[in-house]
């Protein structure tokens, strides 16, 4: 009886499983509950040891914290962008940010961050509304859609967007995008077609890229001078896996 309840429980966890549509990218992420496994499972399974959380950028952590989940949990995650108005910057101690970026996943049709990077204000999974209110105050953040061609060129400035857009007030923006975008810049080439000149391009990154993986593991995992002494190199052979290099 036991068995058959345990195996009645997989059926109709499977049925209810929905991939989560990324239509701006022609994409769908996957349903973790299909894997048998929680967002807080991975939240607390995602490693912090080998960071330097006070050095590296988001962005960097996100790609490696992805790799992690795909390699050694068999998960696809994918990111979300959040980007910043004068109205709500983010901040961290005297540092200013224009963006940030947390891992996604997919449970049961809902979007999960799962940001490690800040402890005191992250403490597990929590619905991606739940972090937009951590890091811009507001749980609702505009979605950037791809006709959003003012906002998009933004990313590649690096500026904060602007708090009226289109007749509408908002505190901060945000898209989500599979996990082998790694910066705000890679996003606008796919979305606009063109790169930071305005010369026409065909980026897509539906997958991570081992040789960004690499690059954002050896700037997450040391300071300024250990990364241009290469050090670092046997913490990042031992989290992409000693197959890549």
């Amino acid at each position: 009886m036991t068995k058959f309840l345990v195996s009645l429980l997989a059926v109709l966890q499977f049925s209810y499983a929905t991939d989560y549509p990324l239509p701006s990218f022609n994409s769908t992420l996957e349903d973790i509950s299909e894997k048998g496994i929680t967002s807080e499972e991975i939240f607390n399974q995602l490693d912090r040891s080998f960071i330097k959380l006070s050095s590296s950028i988001c962005a960097n952590r996100a790609m490696l914290w992805l790799w992690q989940m795909q390699r050694e949990m068999k998960v696809q995650g994918a990111k979300a962008f959040i980007f910043y108005t004068p109205k709500k910057n983010g901040t961290t101690g005297s540092k200013n940010w224009w963006y940030h970026v947390t891992p996604v996943v997919n449970e049961n049709g809902n979007l999960i961050a799962v940001d490690r990077g800040f402890s005191r204000k992250i403490k597990s999974a929590v619905p991606l509304e739940t972090w937009f209110e951590k890091f811009a105050g507001n749980k609702v953040c505009r979605e950037i859609k791809p006709d959003d061609h003012d906002l998009i060129k933004r990313m590649f400035v690096r500026r904060t967007f602007p708090i009226n857009y289109k007749g509408e007030e908002n505190d901060c923006y945000y898209i989500v995008a599979p996990a082998g975008y790694w910066i705000p810049s890679s996003v606008a080439m796919h979305l606009l077609g063109k790169d930071s000149k305005g010369e026409p391009v065909h980026f897509v990154r539906d997958e991570m890229r081992v040789g960004e993986v690499k690059k954002s593991c050896r700037e997450a995992v040391n300071k300024k001078v250990g990364k241009w002494l290469g050090l670092g190199r046997k913490k990042c052979k031992k989290l992409i896996g000693k197959e890549y290099y």
